[in-house]
């Protein structure tokens, strides 16, 4: 084998050793740039979640107000009823 040969197999040694240096400094990039999208998406989401969560409360809670409101509305309804019907009596207040 002679040095000509030898220099050039070097040079291509060298070259090649410098790219797999690189691929592996992009391989270190696009992981920390992924892992950053990553944070921010389960971020996101972990909000929209929380949100949705407190929405859900508040129809809950609207619900069971007018559900509340239906129950009063029917007892009272029944209630008028029965003193339509003299089934009951109704409250007398004392009037001074």
């Amino acid at each position: 084998m002679d040095f000509g040969c030898m220099r050039h197999h070097r040079n291509d040694l060298c070259i090649f050793q410098k790219m797999q240096a690189a691929e592996l400094a992009d391989r270190e990039e696009a992981r920390r740039v992924f892992g950053k999208y990553v944070e921010q998406v389960a971020a996101k989401f972990k909000a929209a979640v929380k949100s949705e969560g407190e929405w859900r409360e508040q129809v809950k809670s609207r619900i069971r107000k007018i559900e509340s409101d239906i129950d009063r509305s029917a007892i009272r309804a029944e209630r008028q009823e029965l003193l339509r019907r003299g089934v009951i009596r109704g409250r007398r207040l004392n009037h001074c």
